[in-house]
């Protein structure tokens, strides 16, 4: 065989090889970018596959939904706000954008990623404290490459030709063949989240004690002001294209704040709801206040249906945060719009129903101290 035919042929065979791969790929479907074939057994289940690369699989997904509502956050959106939730108005398709440990700076990259793929009319953007700590500007799986590139074959081969994806498609036939009734991830990145009815404390225990010991979290916790510029350019950007932009607290139970204080960060936490309501107002935008001590996160832990654990929040209160940031719904003890005349006045009242709530539940105090490692 002369060097042209080997050239060829050797072509040929690549070209055929790598049709296998992206035909392989879209059957198989591991992160459920196209679910053209969804087999118990096969291909069905695939939350495990997703979890691990959720930021890649996301980043993805969600131009491919042609989404005009874009749920924003961490962990704590997506698990709570429901994208399919009824309170949502029927005009909007929804899709949650919530990623475990997303700081300030990626959301801005992100919604900027999607504003310049899709017609987005309405951002609902949960912020939350961790987001602003100094200790790291991005997480380990951001890809600013993936989110900047103009050019789609990039993220076409990340999606179908990369070893990501093949190492993803083995592990899915494993998967399903030995547990054919695993978990099923959504089309609309709403994260799968722990049975309610299950033993929180096994996700609690550990948790409590990432917070008290890990500077990611609440040890030597210092808000960084960039965080603070990125969220503003996150609130430009919103109104340079016409979006309409809604901001929350994120709620979460009360045993969170009280980690927050018995850290030694409660001062730090009025001081970001401050800057936070600053930056609104600057820009005429409300803020809305669940992140606080009120009748659902004082809650039995282990019976609440609101919480998942002390961090997150379910399904169940995201629908009551959208009734409020869609209808105007007036919840009692639930959420605040936070302004510069009763601001001090919600903190002074905060502060008093966490002294309250730490009264009278002693054994958390013991639980955060016996976390902290010295």
């Amino acid at each position: 065989m002369d060097y042209k035919n080997y050239v060829k042929v050797l072509l040929g065979t690549l070209t055929i090889f790598i049709f296998i791969i992206i035909a392989l790929a879209v059957v198989i479907d591991p992160f459920g970018l196209y679910r053209i074939i969804q087999i118990r057994g096969f291909n069905y289940s695939k939350w495990n596959q997703v979890k691990t690369r959720l930021h890649f699989v996301k980043s993805l997904e969600v131009i491919k939904r042609d989404s005009n509502l874009i749920f924003l956050g961490n962990s704590r959106t997506g698990m709570g706000m429901n994208p399919q939730d009824d309170a949502i108005p029927k005009k909007y398709r929804s899709y949650n954008m919530g990623l475990p440990g997303l700081r300030v700076y990626e959301a801005y990259h992100y919604l900027k990623y999607i504003v310049n793929h899709l017609k987005i009319e309405r951002v609902v953007f949960g912020v939350d404290f961790i987001m602003f700590n100094q200790y790291q500007l991005h997480g380990p799986s951001f890809d600013l490459n993936l989110l900047q590139t103009a050019f789609p074959l990039y993220r076409l081969s990340k999606a179908v030709l990369s070893k990501t994806v093949v190492n993803a498609m083995v592990e899915n036939l494993i998967e399903n063949n030995k547990n054919p009734n695993g978990p099923y991830y959504g089309p609309l990145g709403l994260s799968i989240s722990p049975d309610i009815n299950s033993n929180k404390w096994d996700q609690i225990n550990p948790e409590i004690h990432r917070l008290m010991n890990n500077p990611e979290y609440y040890k030597s916790f210092k808000l960084q002001d960039r965080f603070f510029q990125y969220y503003e350019k996150i609130i430009q950007l919103c109104q340079d294209n016409g979006i309409e932009l809604d901001v929350f607290f994120s709620p979460s139970h009360a045993i969170q704040w009280m980690a927050v204080e018995q850290s030694g960060n409660w001062n730090n936490f009025e001081l970001w709801k401050k800057k936070i309501m600053q930056i609104n107002l600057k820009y005429h935008l409300k803020i809305l206040d669940f992140a606080q001590v009120n009748q659902y996160s004082s809650q039995d832990i282990d019976t609440s249906p609101f919480y998942h654990d002390n961090s997150h929040f379910s399904s169940e209160l995201g629908h009551l945060i959208n009734s409020i940031i869609f209808h105007k719904e007036d919840i009692s003890d639930f959420g605040i719009y936070l302004n510069k005349e009763n601001i001090e006045n919600v903190l002074n009242e905060q502060k008093k129903k966490l002294f309250d709530f730490t009264r009278n539940h002693p054994q958390f105090v013991t639980l955060l101290k016996n976390a902290q490692i010295h």
